[in-house]
C-alpha cells in the first residue's frame, strides 16, 4: 500500500475537518489526493483515520437507530396502531395478522381511533422497518401480554420497613375463658424487612381489629426501641407497606 506523505495528510485533515461526511467538497478533496498518489479512496480515509487526529469523534451517524424517512412519532403511532391490530386479531391458537397485512390494512382501509379514520401513505412503512420498531419500543405482541415480573420489596436499610403477621393461634381457647367469651387467641408479629429483627405478642381478640393492632404496635415500638438503638421509633413504611 502506498503511504501518503504526512504533510498532505495533515492539509488534507485541515481542509475537510469541519466539513459535512456526505458533501460534495469533502469528496472532491479525497478524490483529488487519491488521484494525485494513485489510490483508493478508502485508502486515503483509512491513512487518515490512522492518524488519529480526531480521538473523540463520532464513528457513527448523529441519527443512527432514528428513522429517516418519517416522522419517530409518527412512525410510534403507526407501530402502536400495528400492534393492536395484531393482538385484536389473535385467537386461541396465538396465530395473529402479519405485518404485511396489517401495513396493507392500514394504506388502503385504515383504521377509526376516536371517531378519526387513520391511513398511511402506500409505500411509506416497511415490513422489516415496523417490525424492528415495534420490538424497540417494546409494543410487540410478545412484550405486551407477557405476564409481568414479580419484584418483591426488600427494605435497603434497617428500620425502612417493618412486615405485619396476625396468625390465629392453635390453641383455640384458654382454660380461664369464659364460655360465652367470643374472643381467640391471635399471635401479632411485626418482622424487620431488612435485619429480621422479630417482635411478637398474644393478644384475646375477637379479630383483626383496630385498637388491638395499635397497642401491638406501640409496645412493638417501645421494645424494639430498649433492645436494639439502632431500631428506635416509627420506621419508614408501615406494616402495611405505605409511608408513615
Amino acid at each position: 500500500m502506498k503511504r501518503i506523505p504526512l504533510e498532505v495528510l495533515l492539509r488534507l485533515d485541515e481542509k475537510i475537518t469541519n466539513l459535512p461526511h456526505n458533501g460534495k467538497l469533502r469528496h472532491s478533496y479525497v478524490q483529488e489526493v487519491a488521484a494525485c498518489y494513485q489510490v483508493s479512496q478508502s485508502t486515503v480515509y483509512r491513512q487518515l483515520q490512522q492518524l488519529n487526529m480526531h480521538p473523540k469523534e463520532r464513528k457513527t451517524r448523529k441519527d443512527r437507530g432514528c428513522p429517516k424517512i418519517i416522522d419517530e412519532a409518527a412512525l410510534f403511532h403507526y407501530c402502536q396502531l400495528v400492534a393492536a391490530m395484531k393482538i385484536r386479531s389473535m385467537n386461541s391458537k396465538r396465530h395473529m395478522l402479519s405485518t404485511e397485512s396489517c401495513i396493507r390494512f392500514l394504506e388502503n382501509d385504515g383504521v377509526i381511533v376516536r371517531e378519526r379514520l387513520i391511513k398511511a401513505p402506500q409505500g411509506l412503512l416497511k415490513v422489516s422497518t415496523v417490525n424492528r420498531y415495534l420490538n424497540d419500543y417494546w409494543i410487540s405482541p410478545d412484550d405486551v401480554l407477557a405476564e409481568p415480573t414479580v419484584n418483591h420489596f426488600e427494605g435497603a436499610y434497617s428500620n425502612q420497613c417493618w412486615q405485619l403477621d396476625i396468625t390465629p393461634s392453635e390453641l383455640y381457647r384458654l382454660a380461664s375463658q369464659h364460655p360465652d367469651d367470643p374472643r381467640r387467641l391471635f399471635a401479632w408479629s411485626v418482622i424487620d424487612d431488612r435485619s429480621g429483627l422479630a417482635c411478637s405478642r398474644y393478644y384475646l381478640a375477637e379479630g383483626e381489629d383496630t385498637m388491638t393492632a395499635l397497642d401491638f404496635l406501640y409496645h412493638a415500638f417501645s421494645r424494639v426501641s430498649e433492645s436494639e438503638p439502632e431500631l428506635h421509633g416509627i420506621p419508614d413504611l408501615c406494616p402495611f407497606g405505605r409511608p408513615v
